[in-house]
């Protein structure tokens, strides 16, 4: 039997990489502890990929990352990044809401070091556009490419602010943010890549982080009695979703 040859070409994308900030402290914990910030991670993420609607897509999750991409090469460019921008935009709203509603809940009470600091994470965005190979590898899709190494070095970068989303030149020409946003002047080189510059934007919520409720139990009590709850719903929780929407193919 003739084996089926991987189908791969190029096109022309807006590229979103949305990352969690703060992940590798918040998950390095120990025990129940480490379970609820996997699961507050994983909540979060899932909001912020049920907020993305087509021709906004996700590619792929990457820990505390999600990656998603637009096929721009059939339609007008400037559209394709003005409904980008202004969904990432969204993306962040949909965070904001899902950690209050974790905060709010109080996540029953519940005192260990993840579930006490939900309020300490962050979201952060980077936005670019250009040309990338996308390989049909059996049932995956998989963007390569320079552009996709750049949007993933540009993760480390300059920028001094906990929350913000960094926008290329590249998207910028195609885009223009809306007004009254100001944005610093962002100049990055990193090594085998042509310098890139762009402007990051502080986030522009609309609401504040909740502040997190007293504690209804000790920890003495969640070591005995919390983490068996905890953990007979832990697979219900973190496989009984349903299925992501605006998945490639």
């Amino acid at each position: 039997m003739k084996r089926k040859v991987n189908e791969m070409n190029t096109i022309d994308a807006a590229l979103v990489l949305v990352d969690i900030s703060g992940y590798t402290r918040f998950v390095n914990f120990h025990s129940v502890s480490q379970v609820h910030a996997e699961e507050i991670i994983t909540q979060l993420l899932e909001a912020v990929i049920d907020a993305a609607e087509f021709p906004l897509v996700l590619n792929k999750l990457e820990g505390d990352a999600v990656f998603l991409y637009t096929n721009a090469s059939a339609g007008p460019h400037d559209r394709v990044a003005k409904d980008v921008l202004n969904q990432v935009n969204g993306l962040f709203s949909a965070f904001r809401a899902k950690q209050n509603e974790l905060i709010d809940g109080g996540r029953n009470g519940c005192p260990c070091d993840a579930c006490e600091n939900i309020d300490t994470l962050k979201l952060k965005a980077i936005l670019h556009f250009g040309n990338v190979v996308v390989k049909q590898i059996r049932q995956f899709t998989e963007l390569a490419g320079n552009e996709v190494i750049l949007i993933h070095r540009l993760l480390k970068n300059s920028v001094g602010m906990p929350e913000y989303m960094l926008i290329t030149d590249a998207f910028l020409k195609l885009s223009s943010v809306p007004k009254g946003w100001a944005g610093q002047a962002v100049t990055e080189k990193y090594d085998d890549l042509a310098e890139v510059t762009g402007q990051a934007f502080p986030v522009q919520y609309g609401a504040p982080v909740a502040e997190r409720k007293a504690t209804l139990m000790p920890r003495e009590v969640v070591g005995k009695v919390d983490r068996k709850l905890w953990w007979a719903q832990l697979p219900k929780r973190l496989f009984g979703k349903r299925a992501f929407k605006n998945l490639p193919g």
